[in-house]
């Protein structure tokens, strides 16, 4: 936590996405959309507690989900000690987000070129660069996110119920490499397999994850 705390070049990235939080006015996005606002069934998919609403950076929402899903990843090491068995529901995680970022760029596209107004929409190129800009976003909410859940006031029970706390703060340091790898190296991402690679690499199990 001290090293973050003095991590200037860390601050810096989080300011640029402060001020995008406070001026991108893209969409009408819930504010708060962690996973437990999401509630599914076989059959349905609803979404409560939109009192944060507000019209903001596209990527901050998805952001959110894809960071609590990271947090979740982080507590198996220590909810689950089995390597094997810790390593699959990761690959499980990390798939769920590739899946989440896949469709929600296909319904992008695909109303962007039905229903969009924008004269300009139509210019080759534009499309994938402004897909590009949110999936930036993503990865940077996605790490303050993070972050918040470790060093700010209100924690995650994924975390906070596990009961060594060894494992706990194994779990912990986990969450705060990768949120200063998606806040400081979010540009170099150019799809979304480039982030779940990274995290990936940062959970140590390689390919098998």
């Amino acid at each position: 936590m001290e090293e973050i705390w003095k991590n200037d070049p860390l601050k810096l990235e989080v300011a640029k996405l402060k001020e995008g939080f406070l001026t991108h006015a893209q969409a009408l996005i819930h504010g708060d959309l962690h996973t437990g606002s999401i509630m599914v069934t076989e059959e349905d998919t609803k979404v409560i507690d939109p009192e944060f609403a507000f019209y903001g950076s596209i990527g901050f929402d998805i952001g959110a989900v894809i960071g609590n899903l990271l947090l979740s990843l982080a507590s198996h090491e220590g909810h689950t000690l089995d390597w094997q068995e810790r390593t699959k529901y990761q690959a499980y995680l990390l798939k769920m987000i590739e899946q989440i970022w896949t469709y929600f760029e296909k319904e992008f596209r695909d109303l962007w070129e039905k229903v969009s107004k924008e004269r300009m929409a139509v210019i080759p190129g534009y499309l994938d660069q402004y897909l590009l800009q949110i999936l930036e976003d993503t990865a940077g909410y996605a790490g303050c996110k993070m972050i918040r859940r470790i060093i700010g006031l209100a924690h995650v029970e994924d975390l906070e119920s596990i009961n060594d706390p060894s494992l706990r703060a194994k779990g912990e340091k986990l969450v705060l490499l990768v949120e200063q790898k998606l806040i400081l190296e979010r540009r170099k991402f150019q799809g979304i397999n480039d982030m779940t690679s990274c995290v990936r690499q940062l959970t140590g199990c390689g390919e098998e994850c």
